[in-house]
């Protein structure tokens, strides 16, 4: 046990997690990777069963980011991203979790190169299903190339309400865009 003045820095703390990650099982994996600054930009796991589940079932995979997360704390506001594998029974499994310093394309690349990395079936992806980036779009059909993009239809539905709320906010009717 570490005492008071044996504290890791947080650099060192996260490098430790993450080499005891690697050393409790061969089939863990895990990428750490860093930005142009020299600040870690992505941070990936992949645990041996999350890979099982790719095995078993590469062919639809979701992907999301949780955002302001852990706002209050000024110096971390890392995002968590994660890919879920949909089961036999429709249910998701997640399978990788990345630390994403901010969203953007050189990002969500280098989780792509540590999913292809860490999953062998990758190749077997046929669908992945995002929220409403589009951004990502492209940077996961160039990585993931026999992989159909579609967008979570729950995201396209809240999109739509908020394209009708504002059109009647700013005295539009429906009518206006049907009939042009």
């Amino acid at each position: 046990m570490r005492s008071f003045f044996d504290e890791l820095s947080d650099d060192d703390a996260v490098a430790e997690m993450v080499v005891d990650f690697n050393k409790a099982s061969t089939a863990n994996v895990s990428t750490v990777h860093e930005s142009g600054r020299g600040d870690t930009g992505v941070i990936s796991f992949t645990s041996g069963h999350m890979r099982a589940m790719v095995d078993s079932f590469p062919e639809v995979i979701q992907m999301d980011c949780t955002h302001k997360t852990n706002q209050r704390v000024q110096l971390y506001n890392y995002q968590l991203f994660t890919m879920v594998a949909m089961d036999q029974f429709g249910n998701g499994q997640p399978v990788q979790y990345s630390l994403i310093e901010t969203n953007s394309d050189w990002r969500m690349g280098k989780c792509l190169d540590h999913f292809k990395r860490a999953n062998e079936h990758w190749r077997f992806v046929r669908i992945v299903i995002v929220d409403k980036d589009m951004r990502e779009v492209e940077v996961i059909r160039k990585k993931l190339p026999e992989a159909r993009v579609l967008y979570c239809q729950f995201h396209v539905i809240k999109w739509l309400h908020h394209i009708i709320r504002k059109a009647m906010k700013f005295g539009r009717t429906m009518q206006m865009f049907w009939h042009k």
